[in-house]
């Protein structure tokens, strides 16, 4: 009986070992998420990193982030939509099998699909394989057919192979070939045939695969693995560990572990061991297809009925309520000297593998809150009420030493002894048997302390929910955002062995205080989260921190190098569910918030257990993610990108350029740069985002280029590219630019030969005008020198002669009287001469009444010397025009009633002088005899049309205009017209 239960002991060891011997993280997918069906057949990787999955339901590519679907119905060449294998050429070229309708080969961006003879559309493919050359070769119920580079050809027999066969060229030159339970080898001209042992005599061989060590696994339906080494035979099946002895090989992974897929889950195989996962393990279905690793080394597992999984090798250990955590909430974590983890806020120890509840701890203890033990070995415990302390397996209440009831989140004991207790009512002090106390008026930043640490220099720094205190003897030094901390809610605090102190902050990020200077880390430097709940140091020189949405790590010199100015941004690896962190909410506020253990892991308190992290088993991830830009966005219409440049019309405003990096550990955090070259001076920093939009893009050449780096900030610097032309609008196209140019350079020297027209006809008249105004000038002349020859002059020789003869006869008064009054009548005379010469040089009423009454006295003077009626209409015109204006203004209308007044003969005259819309017009007509415009010089001195010659010349340099109408008979209009402020040019 005792023999039967070791047995059964031994028998539930092995399986546990065998089911729990791996352990991977296991994430799923299935048509809820982007899988186009949920039966994966087949699943590999092409060469430029894409993930490609045969699915029933159309051939799907992965990158990561989402899955693109390519079909019958959006992808031309695509005839059939259930596809079942997958296999890439010698050439690199990707072949897809499907169930009825030939394979689909995809060539450079392009599908296609073959039909292998007339009759292929109604026989199933069975199998995909390659020849020596890397040829495609193709098994169907109607025959094997081959690729010859150009076209699919009767497959010709190597060694009698069939319809039903399976073939395997292996690395060291042989040919095998299956048939049922037969293996047959043709190697250097000799053949071997073996047959499946045992009970496997009736066995199929469906699937090879050949390991790296040369040895050959051949799967079967109904007897399980075999593998042949050494010229021999190895079984495995059920009694050896498999869950089903319908098994497949189908890849060999990084650390030498063979995998297979079953009918009732996963099978790895590793120096004779099997293991295997199932549902019980993560995985969604236990009917499995197919079995990848990719470059970076995550397996893929593709099942019949529930879409893709991909298993990490975990890095996070979880312990929860199901490992036997009494809790699910942990807050402080703390390692004793003994190497025992004590957990809160239940007070539990990790001890040997185990967890357990301290006995007795619950009855008087409530939530632990705190963790520290002294040099005497005791165990200090704060909690919501108070604190206690552990010693020799009892528990003793220190809390009435504090004198109230405090909540005490952190305790140190710091070299000399003394008791730190930071509490939510201030910073406590113990030492000689004496507790004080410390608050803000004692010159703490707050008396909500959160987290105790002591310097290198035996400085205590005091984190609190009001800033950072410095404690020295009896000095205290308290710092804030305003001094440059990166939030005033400080929750953790860590010294590195240079002395630089890290400060964490519940909200604001992280800051590095070292030699007096601040710096700060938050999202926006790259950090993952601005929460630091707790700050360790690996062994590596990498930082960890937890926060609401997980843990993350930044290595060191990154934070040193930002602090220096040498780099813009950090690279920050997050830790998630992916890595086995089932919750990624953590805990801080409660010390220690974290621990690094003596074996180096990390621990961390969450909201659901507690998280062990072993950094040195996390790998860096060294693939470079090859990036890819996939679709171009034109005013809101997308269309996939081929590599070929991006012209732009001009009515395109808006370019997007959607881009992935391919990177299947931690996808999420792939991160990218673009830059247009020719746009963009310096790179811009995308982060995760994986699109990039551009408005109004002015004409020209450009380049698009991206770059991404994976998880652990290896960056792909090459990336990739796609060269932007803009097409300018026609009025911006050189052939309109040139001919726009030309006809302005045309206009222009249109413009400027008018120009110069009208200056030369400018010149011409006031060349005329000049001349006609020197003609007009000497007439003048003349017409002063001759009235002052023959009426002044005159006058004077009268008055002369009287003079002398009234002296020859001094005598005769009688006479020289007479002579007297005649020289008064001719100094009269004279007088009335000089005035009217003076009157006709400048009229003096102008200066003396203005321009209104000037006229008015003009025409009322000519009215009473003249059998001439006038009839006036004049508005007020003074101040209106310059004072050279008026006069000519004033000559004007003088010449015109003279000439009525002399020469027309006319009983009536009418006169206006009128303003309106920024004009005077002045307007004469009379009833008189009239002239001949075209008439003789001597003909107008007659009708006094020479006189009024002039008027327009005189007008035009005032800016105006003057017009004479007039013919026998008909009288005489003269209409002038003047622009207000007129003056002469």
């Amino acid at each position: 009986k005792s023999a039967l239960w070791r047995l059964l002991l031994v028998c539930v060891w092995w399986a546990a070992q065998t089911t729990a011997r791996a352990q991977y993280q296991v994430e799923s997918w299935t048509t809820d998420n982007g899988l186009p069906q949920n039966t994966v057949h087949s699943i590999l990787q092409t060469s430029d990193g894409y993930l490609w999955l045969a699915t029933l339901d159309g051939l799907a590519r992965y990158d990561g982030v989402k899955f693109t679907v390519f079909n019958k119905n959006n992808t031309p060449g695509i005839s059939s939509n259930r596809f079942t294998q997958l296999i890439l050429d010698g050439r690199g070229d990707l072949w897809v099998g499907t169930e009825y309708s030939g394979v689909t080969r995809y060539h450079q961006g392009v599908f296609q699909t073959y039909q292998l003879d007339d009759n292929s559309s109604n026989y199933p493919i069975w199998r995909l394989a390659l020849n020596r050359a890397g040829e495609l070769v193709v098994f169907t119920q109607n025959g094997i057919v081959e690729w010859d580079g150009a076209k699919f050809a009767p497959y010709a027999p190597v060694a009698g192979e069939t319809k039903e066969s399976l073939i395997w060229w292996s690395r060291d030159g042989a040919f095998w070939r299956a048939n049922g339970p037969t293996l047959h080898r043709f190697q250097g001209g000799q053949t071997s045939v073996f047959r499946l042992p045992g009970a496997a005599a009736d066995a199929t061989i469906h699937d090879f695969f050949e390991d790296r060590r040369g040895r050959l696994w051949l799967g079967t339906i109904n007897a399980g693995l075999f593998v042949w080494e050494n010229e021999k035979l190895a079984a495995y099946t059920v009694r050896d560990g498999l869950p089903s002895n319908r098994v497949s090989p189908r890849v060999e992974d990084q650390e030498g572990n063979l995998w297979a897929v079953t009918t009732a889950g996963a099978v790895i195989i590793k120096d004779g061991q099997v293991s295997r996962l199932t549902t019980a393990q993560g995985l969604s279905d236990n009917i499995l297809t197919a079995v990848y690793e990719d470059r970076e080394n995550n397996i893929w597992i593709g099942t019949l009925h529930r879409g893709l999984n991909r298993l990490n090798r975990q890095s996070v250990t979880f312990y929860a309520p199901a490992n036997g955590l009494p809790m699910d909430r942990v807050y402080p974590v703390y390692q004793d000297r003994e190497g025992g983890v004590w957990l809160g806020n239940q007070l539990t120890r990790y001890r040997a593998g185990g967890f357990a509840r301290v006995a007795g701890a619950a009855k008087f203890l409530g939530s632990v809150t705190a963790f520290a033990q002294d040099h005497a070995g005791r165990l200090w415990l704060g909690h919501w009420g108070g604190v206690y302390y552990y010693e020799n397996g009892g528990f003793t209440d220190f809390g009435a030493k504090f004198g109230e009831k405090v909540s005490v989140m952190a305790i140190h004991e710091d070299r000399a002894g003394v008791l730190w207790f930071g509490s939510s009512g201030g910073l406590f002090r113990w030492a000689d048997h004496q507790m004080t106390r410390l608050t803000p008026a004692q010159g703490l930043a707050s008396n909500d302390v959160k987290v105790l640490l002591e310097a290198s220099d035996g400085a205590l720094w005091v984190g609190t929910y009001g800033g950072l205190t410095r404690i020295k003897e009896d000095a205290r030094q308290t710092f804030t955002v305003h001094d440059g901390l990166a939030s005033n809610l400080v929750r953790s605090l860590y010294q590195d062995a240079a002395g630089a102190l890290w400060i964490g902050s519940y909200d604001g990020g992280l800051t590095r205080l070292q030699d007096g200077k601040f710096t700060r880390y938050t999202t926006r430097e790259g950090l993952f989260n601005d929460g630091v709940f707790q700050i360790l140091e690996d062994e590596r020189g990498n930082l960890w921190m937890s926060c609401n949405r997980g843990v993350y790590r930044v290595a060191k010199q990154e934070l040193n190098d930002f602090a220096a100015g040498k780099i813009a941004r950090l690279n920050s690896l997050a830790v998630g569910k992916a890595d086995g962190l089932r919750e990624t909410e953590c805990n801080g506020g409660q010390q220690p918030a974290g621990i690094k253990a003596r074996d180096g892991r990390l621990w961390f308190p969450t909201q659901g257990g507690v998280a062990v992290i072993n950094p040195n088993a996390i790998a860096v991830n060294l693939h470079a993610p090859p990036v890819h830009i996939e679709a171009i966005t034109l005013n809101g219409a997308t269309s996939p990108a081929s590599g070929a440049p991006v012209e732009i019309s001009p009515d395109i405003k808006n370019l997007g350029i959607a881009y992935t990096g391919l990177s299947f550990i931690k996808p999420e955090q792939v991160r990218f740069k673009y830059k247009m070259n020719g746009l963009d001076g310096a790179w811009v920093e995308a982060d995760t985002r994986r699109a990039a939009y551009y408005s109004h893009l002015p004409p020209g050449e450009y380049t698009f280029t991206v770059i991404a780096a994976n998880s652990d900030g290896v960056w792909n610097l090459e990336g990739a590219s796609v060269r932007v032309r803009v097409v300018p609008p026609f009025y911006r196209a050189w052939w309109f630019v040139s001919l726009a140019t030309l006809g302005v350079l045309g206009l222009a020297y249109f413009f400027y030969q008018r120009r110069v027209a009208q200056w030369r006809l400018e010149q011409a008249r006031q060349e005329t005008f000049s001349r006609r105004l020197l003609e007009s000038q000497e007439r003048e002349r003349g017409r002063i020198a001759a009235e002052l020859h023959d009426g002044l002059s005159q006058s004077l020789v009268i008055i002369k002669n009287r003079a002398a003869l009234s002296l020859t006869t001094p005598e005769d008064a009688e006479r020289a009287f007479e002579q007297l009054e005649e020289i008064s009548a001719a100094a009269s005379e004279a007088m009335l001469e000089a005035k009217e010469m003076i009157y006709n040089l400048r009229p003096v009423q102008l200066d003396r009444f203005g321009l209104t009454k000037a006229v008015r006295a003009l025409l009322k003077k000519v009215n009473d010397t003249q059998d001439i009626t006038f009839t006036m209409e004049l508005d007020a015109l003074d101040g209106l025009l310059a004072k050279d204006a008026e006069s000519s203004l004033y000559r004007m209308l003088q010449e015109s009633v003279n000439n009525v007044a002399r020469h027309s003969q006319a009983t009536q005259a009418y006169v206006s002088l009128k303003r309106a819309d920024g004009f005077i017009t002045l307007l004469v007509k009379d009833n008189g005899q009239g002239f001949t415009p075209g008439a003789t010089r001597h003909e107008e001195n007659q009708t006094g049309g020479f006189g009024l010659v002039g008027l327009a010349e005189r007008a035009r340099l005032l800016q105006g205009e003057a017009a004479i109408q007039s013919a026998p008979g008909c009288g005489t209009t003269v209409k002038v017209t003047l622009p207000w402020r007129a003056g002469v040019s």
